[in-house]
């Protein structure tokens, strides 16, 4: 009996030891579709699984001619900035940020925000690259290298959106055809609004002529006036006029003759 219960306990002291899960770096969201020339985040998180972790190292690797990194914020708690490895490789599509947590990290904690920004139509992934490392108390790297988180990218062509104002509709109104009857009326038309000109410009013509006239005729009996007056001003005006008398008595004599 007491054999029987040592082997039952050493069976599951082997079951315990070999399920002992392994340190590791997680993704958030795990899969990501958009539309190209827009903008995203992940969350890059570390996950001790009991053993504490004291540094970081993580490596991501992604699609350069699909995506870009934009910035790289870290969480709290977490000393950064002094590993000269850091870097952002847009060119090469790589990632490498390292920090340390001061009394080692126990628990889930997240390690920073990661920005992306597509460029191009496509499919790709954010991986966690078997580079990184999770160092425990005894500077050894407890990442599990067989799970390394990964985000699959779907990246669309934005849809055309159709052009809902319509274009103003510009009306032609027809130019009517021109009949021979309508030649013959336009002529007809024509004519009479000629002579009717050359009318009343013949009628305005003849006015002025006789305007003139009238001042001609008016000009010579004002000087035929002013002539008797000088005439009968003078001496001899008593003497003309009875010599005019005279001279249409005899002419009246000789017509009675005739």
């Amino acid at each position: 009996m007491k054999k029987l219960l040592f082997l039952v306990a050493l069976f599951l002291g082997i079951i315990v030891s070999g399920t002992v899960m392994a340190s590791s770096v997680s993704l958030y969201p795990t899969s990501k579709t958009m539309t190209n020339r827009e903008s995203f985040t992940a969350t890059v998180s570390v996950n001790p699984a009991g053993e504490k972790i004291y540094s970081v190292k993580v490596i991501l690797n992604y699609p350069a001619n699909k995506v870009e990194v934009t910035g790289f914020n870290f969480g709290d708690g977490w000393m950064s900035g002094f590993s000269p490895e850091d870097i952002i490789d847009n060119v090469n599509g790589v990632v490498i940020k390292t920090a340390g947590y001061p009394g080692g990290l126990a628990d889930i904690k997240n390690l920073g925000t990661i920005s992306f920004k597509s460029n191009e139509s496509g499919s790709g992934l954010v991986s966690v690259s078997n580079g990184s490392m999770l160092l425990n108390g005894q500077n050894s790297n407890s990442l599990d290298l067989a799970n390394l988180a990964k985000i699959s990218l779907v990246i669309n062509e934005p849809v055309a959106v159709p052009n809902l104002i319509s274009e103003p509709v510009t009306t032609t109104t027809p130019t009517p055809e021109t009949t021979g009857e309508d030649l013959e009326v336009i002529i007809d038309k024509n004519i009479d609004e000629s002579e009717s000109l050359a009318t009343t410009t013949l009628e305005d013509d003849t006015s002025i002529l006789r305007s003139e006239e009238n001042l001609e005729v008016e000009s010579a009996n004002q000087t035929f006036l002013a002539t008797v007056r000088d005439v009968l001003s003078s001496g001899m005006g008593i003497t003309l006029i009875i010599l005019i008398i005279a001279a249409a008595s005899i002419g009246i004599t000789l017509r009675r003759k005739k």
